[in-house]
């Protein structure tokens, strides 16, 4: 369990790290994904970025599990 607590830390923090080089990909301006700005701030939701982003380590992840 603790595993998991911090593999999921680390994937946040690389997310959170490569998050400007991932919007020049367009991953945060996808249909679905909810932006507010108000009094200067401005908050993202990248909900669909996330799902899509989950889905290519996914296939990836499948892809190396088959080849070793």
């Amino acid at each position: 369990m603790r595993k998991w607590f911090i593999f999921i830390g680390l994937a946040v923090f690389a997310g959170i790290l490569f998050w400007p080089w991932l919007q020049r990909l367009g991953l945060g301006k996808l249909p679905g994904d909810i932006q507010w700005e108000r009094n200067g701030k401005r908050i993202q939701l990248p909900i669909v970025s996330v799902i899509v982003l989950i889905t290519v380590f996914w296939a990836v992840s499948m892809v190396i599990r088959r080849i070793f």
